[in-house]
Order: structure tokens, then sequence, then C-alpha cells
């Protein structure tokens, strides 16, 4: 069970700490052990999976901060992209978009298929597919070798 300490407590990745007036505050929590790394920009998946990183991490930090907090996050987040190779001028840190809530009706159920990547060509099949109504996802596949 985890215990106060200093004024803050962690529960899954929030950090709720006690401010001066006795409001609580609230901030991404990250294990001691963290190293903040993430996948990196030069490594071989789609680029849809490479931002989802910045995207995630983003949302996560709008999500969770509160206001007092969320520059310091911010700014974190794009610091640790910077060390996973990702370039400044393609790091977003803007607010997210609001998800479009559900409307009601049946659902669309498209076709789908997920590939593994392959660099150039998965994009031009993508296209193609797309093309056929297909939606496509694409797998990473398992990179490390013993």
């Amino acid at each position: 069970m985890e215990q106060e300490h200093h004024g803050t407590i962690p529960f899954l990745d929030v950090k709720i700490s006690r401010n001066p007036d006795g409001t609580l505050g609230h901030s991404v929590y990250r294990k001691p052990t963290h190293t903040d790394r993430y996948l990196h920009q030069r490594s071989f998946h789609h680029p849809s999976i490479k931002s989802s990183v910045n995207r995630t991490l983003v949302q996560r930090a709008f999500e969770v901060c509160d206001q007092d907090k969320l520059k310091r996050e911010l700014k974190h987040i794009q610091t640790s992209l910077q060390r996973n190779g990702y370039k400044p001028h393609r790091i977003k840190i803007s607010k997210p978009d609001q998800r479009v809530p559900y409307t009601q009706g049946p659902p669309t159920v498209s076709p789908s298929v997920t590939l593994p990547y392959i660099g150039p060509a998965s994009h031009h099949l993508q296209r193609i597919l797309r093309q056929a109504g297909v939606k496509v996802y694409h797998s990473s596949g398992n990179k490390l070798q013993g």
C-alpha cells in the first residue's frame, strides 16, 4: 500500500499532492526507475505509430495535470522526445482535439486488415486498400534478434 511522502502519494500514473492551502493538486507520476525511453524516431515503424508516442504523452498530460503543473509536464515531454530522436519542429505540444461523442445508430462495420510494416511498400498498399474501402492497420513485428 502506498504511503504519503512529503505531501504526495502516487496512484497509478497520477501523483496527488497536498497544496499549502489544503487543496489537492495532481500531475503525472513516474516511478523512480522510469528512464524516459520511448520508441525512437529512427526506428523502423509506421509513421502513425511514431506520432502516437507524442500524441498519447501530451493527451495524458492534459487529462492528468492541473494547470499549475501542466506547463512543466509539457516541457518534460518535449525534452524526453528530443532525447529519443524527435525533431523539435515535429513535436506537437498543443491541446489534443476533443473526441466526438458517440451518436446513436447502428455502427458501420468496414472490412479491415492488419499488415506488417515493411516501409514504402506498406504506404502504397495502404492507399490501394483504402480506395477499396478496407481499413488498414500496421504491426511492427518482432525486431529483436538474440
